[in-house]
């Protein structure tokens, strides 16, 4: 969905709903798990993988930030609900604000994984989202102590109008990961 002023909440719940009844927009659900890791073919992947530091608790910290969707939180972002559950079918949109518009992008929680030196979820694609595909978000604590924040995400153009501006919308996922990569090192 675009608009060019900010969806209001009544806009957001009402879309949520509607959202909710329908299927996710790709077929390739789950390959982004790390236990059966198979990203299709056809798809633009992202991968990022950023070295946070060392030790228990940092991992144990960035696990916190991750569940609660610090990744988001990012001036030209915003989750709705806030934040929205990790759990397995759990909906939720990202309102997106760029270029003097807004977009808005309905996801569903498709997995979780709560382990004692990796905790990850992923979120696929609704019909509202302005792509298609899975995004992966992970915390990893290695045998050698080191924590690492695993970003990995399948997509392509799920809206004709981001079809046609496909330049951009690769250009706002180099975005978001800069994003991502600023508020959690600054965060931890």
């Amino acid at each position: 969905m675009f608009t060019l002023t900010r969806p209001t909440e009544a806009k957001l719940k009402t879309f949520l709903v509607e959202q909710k009844t329908l299927p996710l927009s790709y077929d390739e659900v789950g390959a982004t798990h790390p236990e059966h890791l198979d990203i299709p073919s056809g798809y633009t992947k992202d991968h990022m993988r950023l070295y946070l530091g060392q030790g228990r608790a940092l991992f144990e910290e960035a696990c916190r930030l991750v569940s609660l969707w610090h990744m988001y939180e990012q001036k030209w972002l915003e989750l709705y609900p806030k934040p929205p559950k990790i759990d397995e079918g759990t909906v939720g949109c990202v309102v997106a604000k760029h270029l003097g518009f807004y977009s808005v992008s309905s996801f569903k929680v498709i997995y979780r994984l709560d382990e004692e030196n990796r905790f990850a979820f992923a979120i696929g694609t609704l019909p509202g989202h302005v792509e298609r595909g899975e995004e992966r978000f992970m915390v990893e604590h290695s045998g050698s102590d080191a924590v690492w924040l695993d970003i990995l995400a399948f997509s392509r153009p799920g809206q004709p109008l981001v079809k046609l501006g496909a330049p951009f919308a690769r250009l706002m996922q180099r975005r978001f990961a800069m994003g991502v990569q600023k508020v959690f090192l600054a965060s931890l």
